[in-house]
């Protein structure tokens, strides 16, 4: 069991790590969220259309991550949109919800932005 518990450390510190080395700032603007009582309120200042995922940030440990573009995960430049609480994988009230979000289409040399903001109570 301690073996289970001490890989489960390394992966949320991987995890962690992996978030801050992607996470980086974005001259054209940013994703902005935030928290209503039915979900989470994105709203695109980016300049370009982008891909998005939002967790639970405990929950973001476990989640296999692929960057796709696609209807139900793509918003259009100066878009917004309400995802609903039932959406979001570990979503409960007062937890940090993390929003990762990338370009789309998705080149090789585009990178991954997060933010995150905390669920209504």
């Amino acid at each position: 069991m301690a073996v289970h518990k001490r890989l489960l450390c390394y992966a949320v510190f991987a995890v962690g790590l992996l978030c801050m080395i992607l996470a980086c700032g974005d001259d054209e603007g940013a994703l902005t969220a935030t928290a209503l009582s039915n979900g989470i309120r994105l709203e695109n200042g980016t300049g370009h259309n982008v891909g998005f995922l939002l967790v639970e940030q405990e929950t973001s440990a476990v989640v296999n991550l692929a960057l796709v573009c696609a209807g139900s995960n793509e918003l259009a430049s100066g878009g917004t949109t309400v995802v609903d609480s039932s959406d979001i994988e570990g979503y409960g009230p007062g937890k940090t919800i993390s929003v990762c979000y990338w370009r789309c289409p998705k080149s090789s040399s585009d990178e991954m932005h997060s933010t995150s903001v905390v669920a209504e109570q």
